[in-house]
């Protein structure tokens, strides 16, 4: 599966601009103590550093915005900060292979989407927890997320999760009929425009609140 963030990727130029201008606005933030705007911001900025492959830096903004989405206790942005830590843990755990902190971050966004029945993050974290699954070889649980993350994709009309489950099921089923499966360096879904949009934020502009 392509990586989304991967595919967005900007140029060095661009990517500088941006993260300076996003830095400006997060002092802005501070000073007028617009805590919600502060921890959009973060995501955004992590998604930047993500997307360059600086995960160290993309880490550091999202546990930003997670301390500060619970500090407001603003469930969605919180759900969105494990959603996106989850998916650079992703990539830091791809060595061991165990993927424990991001299967952590992963499951207390679970719980979290089902407390505030929000359906995109359903989806989007049932999808990605049965690719991490997959990839574990654990395909009783692979199957058994995908599925339930399709219903919901195809109940909201998201292609791109529909799609990431539906080569989640093929692969777990296939596997389930072979002894040997080549799964590795499979990508599991990475926070990108679809992430941003859920916290209200274009790709290319930020206001504050004032």
């Amino acid at each position: 599966m392509n990586n989304l963030a991967d595919r967005d990727r900007q140029t060095p130029q661009n990517s500088f601009q941006e993260i300076e201008s996003l830095e400006r606005d997060l002092v802005l933030a501070r000073e007028i103590q617009d805590s919600q705007t502060e921890a959009q911001l973060l995501i955004k900025l992590g998604s930047i550093y993500y997307s360059e492959s600086n995960y160290n830096q993309a880490l550091e903004c999202y546990q930003q915005s997670l301390s500060k989405a619970q500090e407001i206790i603003n469930l969605k942005l919180e759900a969105l900060s494990l959603l996106s830590m989850g998916w650079v843990y992703q990539r830091i755990e791809a060595k061991t292979g165990k993927f424990e902190q991001m299967l952590e971050c992963h499951h207390q966004c679970f719980a979290i989407a089902e407390e505030i029945s929000d359906l995109w993050l359903l989806a989007s974290v049932q999808v990605s927890l049965g690719r991490t699954y997959q990839i574990l070889e654990d395909y009783d649980k692979a199957i058994s997320y995908s599925q339930q993350g399709l219903a919901i994709a195809q109940q909201i009309n998201a292609l791109s999760l529909e799609e990431g489950a539906s080569e989640t099921l093929k692969m777990a089923n296939e596997a389930l009929g072979t002894e040997q499966q080549n799964i590795e360096n499979q990508d599991i879904l990475p926070p990108g425009e679809l992430v941003l949009s859920q916290i209200g934020l274009a790709a290319n502009s930020l206001k504050l609140r004032k």
